[in-house]
């Protein structure tokens, strides 16, 4: 073995193909932003290729031999994985030595089994939360100083790595999924990496130009029965927050150090601790922090007027609703726990607070027919929504929808790679996959046509 006197690279990315990715979004990718800051130190130097990349083919294998890391680790969306199969081949072709780690969420809702079938080149997989994995294998790495060692080590070496999968012979092992318990413990995002200006990311208030926009996390985890999500693989059941203090400071360097004016709450459980909601919102009044921001309405969650009119003096402009279907029936097979009439009312009720709201519906879900869409569609272009937003039902591994595919095809596994939501002969609606798929387009060709006139 031998000591790292040098500092190693490690590239983080997301697969820089874009032309092979489906509707990659234009924004930094907070995951990465997280992953990288405990990453770094006086052994790594970190180096992020986010969706901000658009190389071809050519361009990576350059950009790789330039760059020449020691490691590559990858987050891998089960939407994007014909594209993380071409970035892992010439990953392999082009610097044979590199490690390569997958995670994020398909590797943390696949079965480590099908991990290395689906993915050979990857010599390590992290599946739920990847800081404390990433940076107790990368010190392993400089104690040991080469790919080739490191892979020849016994498994008693990779036994207490955080939430690890590895290959022993033909075996394949992995350790239990931990979660990280203090939110707080973690370093705030890489921005420097992650650039907010260096991104076209979609405007909350298309009408204010100041300054930049970035996504900002509060929460990880969800308890929300949805038959259709997988969020509790990769992030777990329990909710677990940062405090206002952390939140407070990251909007605070994001404002005064990048000119940040416009922020994403992404994650979909904000609202629920109403004590850190108001807490952060009289943050934001208090440093004077002059942004506008939108955040998830989760259905699960109460949210009175007086709390929405904080929010409104706050900067929020718009709350993002996932009502997903118009009809009973598909909302209470999916367990999403509200009728119609209920997010209705909702709707209502945040618009006479002067807060937009962005709807999100989708198409194909289990027992959903063709007059089942039909009342979905309408049911959104009624809804009194300022925006609406409509996708279709994939059945992502670990989720239940995804056992009722195999179930009902009587399949052991979807094949990804060649796996396409507007013609898999493996779709789970009642109504056959081009019917959707054409519903869909002519749903949002219908909308866009609406907002035009």
């Amino acid at each position: 073995m031998q000591g790292a006197n040098t500092t190693k690279k490690v590239l983080l990315l997301m697969t820089p193909l874009r032309r092979f990715c489906k509707d990659a979004p234009n924004m930094p990718d907070i995951g990465l932003g997280y992953l990288s800051a405990s990453s770094k130190g006086k052994d790594w130097e970190v180096l992020v290729w986010d969706w901000n990349r658009n190389f071809s083919a050519d361009q990576f294998k350059e950009h790789l031999i330039e760059v020449s890391p020691s490691v590559t680790g990858i987050k891998v969306f089960t939407t994007n994985f014909s594209a993380v199969k071409k970035t892992l081949a010439i990953l392999k072709t082009t610097l044979s030595s590199c490690l390569i780690i997958i995670g994020g969420p398909h590797p943390s809702s696949t079965t480590p089994a099908e991990l290395f079938e689906e993915f050979p080149e990857a010599d390590f997989a992290i599946r739920g939360d990847g800081e404390e994995g990433l940076s107790q294998l990368l010190q392993l790495f400089s104690e040991i100083g080469s790919r080739e060692e490191l892979l020849q080590l016994p498994s008693t070496a990779f036994e207490k790595i955080t939430n690890l999968v590895w290959k022993e012979n033909d075996q394949v092992r992995y350790n239990p999924i931990k979660f990280i318990q203090d939110m707080d413990s973690l370093k705030i995002p890489s921005w420097e990496l992650l650039e907010p200006k260096n991104y076209r990311s979609p405007r909350i208030d298309p009408s204010d130009q100041r300054g930049t926009v970035a996504p900002i996390i509060v929460t990880r985890g969800c308890p929300a029965p949805c038959t259709f999500c997988s969020v509790h693989m990769v992030a777990g059941r329990k909710i677990r927050f940062h405090t206002a203090e952390y939140i407070l400071h990251e909007l605070e360097t994001l404002y005064h150090q990048y000119d940040v004016r416009q922020v994403m709450f992404w994650d979909t459980n904000f609202l629920v601790n109403k004590k850190l909601v108001v807490e952060i919102c009289e943050g934001i009044l208090e440093k004077n922090l002059q942004i506008v921001w939108d955040c998830v309405f989760p259905l699960h969650t109460r949210v009175d007027s007086s709390l929405q009119q904080l929010m409104r003096r706050a900067g929020c402009r718009v709350v993002n609703i996932a009502e997903e279907s118009g009809s009973d029936k598909i909302l209470g097979t999916i367990n999403k726990g509200k009728t119609v009439r209920e997010i209705k009312e909702l709707v209502s009720l945040v618009k006479k607070n002067a807060i937009k709201v962005s709807a999100y519906f989708m198409f194909g879900f289990p027992q959903e027919t063709i007059v089942d869409m039909q009342l979905t569609r309408d049911t959104a272009f009624s809804l009194g929504a300022d925006n609406l937003f409509f996708n279709l039902c994939v059945p992502y591994p670990g989720t239940v929808i995804y056992k009722y595919a195999l179930e009902k095809y009587q399949i052991q596994k979807i094949e990804w790679g060649n796996y396409s939501i507007y013609s898999t002969p493996y779709g789970v609606s009642e109504v056959p996959s081009w019917r959707i798929a054409l519903f869909f387009h002519l749903t949002r060709l219908r909308y866009n046509l609406r907002r035009k006139l």
